[in-house]
């Protein structure tokens, strides 16, 4: 079969670019043929997925300095409001922060390939186009939106403009399929399928080199944060957490890792304030190679992403690989993943005060905390490995080809008669 995944830059190397250059790579593996289309192509090609090609899309220049000026607007108290009112059906795609790709109003883009799947509100600005380009022409599309749902996203007309004219549309949990279906989404053309975790990069780092490295000391017990720092995952909310922990383990470390959305000052200004000298306990790596990720992880005493901005939370199954129970958000995703009191513990987004319970009870616990890093470790090996993923989507777009097929046959039949 042949794939082609579309996906904003990969440049940003978020979740979404994860994603799709795993999920690809396995499906390639499995002998699909694979081709990725995005703006940005990433630095470095793997090795051992020859069949993976990389296609790269042109971005209009003029859309790219009008969106990061209404982007502005945008995230300016009212701006989100403001667009609303100026655009009430939804019809401000061209606004869209992600790259305006004229190469995909036309047809022959699409020729070569029997399934488009569509990732992340992935090229806002001409998701719906591509659903308008490819009607009536035999392909199958289907629409990974990614969904923050607490993020006010799942209400944005076009979005659900675009599930309309896919065939499917995949979400990573079944919170998130729940959600969108009470948003009135049809709730028969979304499948839920989550997503993988695999050991990054061949250099090793151990754990005690870490330690040495960044000025641990051995047998310190270390808070880990791993993503994006922002205010939506939770960032800020770990570092002020901490000094309910420092309280009860002075000699506690904080390691943050993850690329800063925010200037270092942000979290050293919560930093400073510290009763305890968080300053100089706290670890911030922004630019981590694989092997200081990983063996950062292996280091880790407990991770914890308080985040409402996840459509899934790769970092929670990257800990599980390790044998490092989790925490994260009640009333989110996370509620899919995360079994509190199992595998991790869940508290509301925001809560400071039972933030740092629940880091105190984890390190006060040995026991108990080993025993949710396994039932961890043994969902993500049952589970959650990439290869797992792309087995279950290899049956899906099966089905999904089946069902086109069939669809076509009973519309020959019907012109026919």
């Amino acid at each position: 079969m042949k794939i082609l995944f579309l996906c904003p830059k990969f440049a940003v190397g978020g979740g979404g670019q994860t994603y799709t250059q795993k999920l690809g790579e396995e499906l390639a593996r499995r002998g699909h043929e694979v081709t990725i289309a995005s703006e940005g192509l990433p630095e470095q090609k793997v090795h051992g997925y020859a069949v993976v090609r990389w296609r790269k899309l042109e971005s209009s220049q003029w859309h790219q300095r009008f969106s990061r000026w209404l982007s502005m607007i945008r995230f300016h108290r009212g701006g989100e409001r403001l667009i609303r009112c100026l655009f009430p059906k939804g019809d401000f795609h061209i606004f869209a922060r992600t790259p305006l790709c004229p190469e995909l109003k036309h047809a022959a883009f699409f020729d070569e390939a029997d399934v488009v799947v569509v990732i992340m509100s992935a090229l806002f600005a001409w998701s719906r186009v591509v659903g308008e380009t490819l009607r009536g022409r035999g392909k199958t599309v289907i629409f990974v939106p990614f969904f923050h749902v607490q993020m006010d996203m799942y209400d944005w007309t076009y979005q659900k403009k675009v599930h309309d004219r896919a065939d499917c549309t995949v979400a990573l949990t079944g919170f998130e399929k729940r959600f969108l279906e009470g948003k009135g989404w049809d709730g028969n053309r979304i499948r839920v399928a989550g997503v993988g975790s695999d050991e990054m990069g061949s250099a090793k780092m151990e754990p005690a080199e870490f330690r040495q490295r960044h000025g641990i000391p051995a047998g310190v017990p270390v808070v880990m944060f791993l993503g994006r720092k922002n205010f939506h995952k939770g960032a800020a909310h770990v570092v002020m957490a901490m000094e309910t922990v420092w309280a009860a383990f002075p000699e506690a470390r904080l390691v943050l890792v993850g690329f800063s959305q925010n200037s270092k000052s942000w979290l050293a200004g919560y930093l400073s304030k510290s009763r305890h000298g968080g300053a100089e306990k706290t670890v911030d790596i922004d630019d981590a190679t694989d092997a200081e990720r990983e063996a950062a992880l292996e280091t880790a005493s407990v991770m914890a992403l308080p985040s409402v901005n996840d459509s899934f939370g790769i970092a929670y199954l990257d800990a599980w690989r390790h044998k490092v129970p989790v925490i994260g958000c009640s009333d989110t995703c996370c509620e899919d993943v995360v079994s509190d009191g199992w595998d991790g513990l869940l508290v509301p987004f925001g809560d400071v005060e039972a933030l740092g319970r629940a880091l105190v009870r984890m390190l006060s616990d040995d026991a108990a905390r080993r025993n949710m890093g396994e039932k961890g470790f043994e969902k993500w090996k049952k589970s959650f490995s990439w290869a797992e993923i792309a087995r279950e989507w290899d049956v899906f777009l099966r089905e999904q080809a089946a069902m086109k097929t069939n669809a076509d046959v009973s519309g020959e039949r019907c012109d026919d008669a």
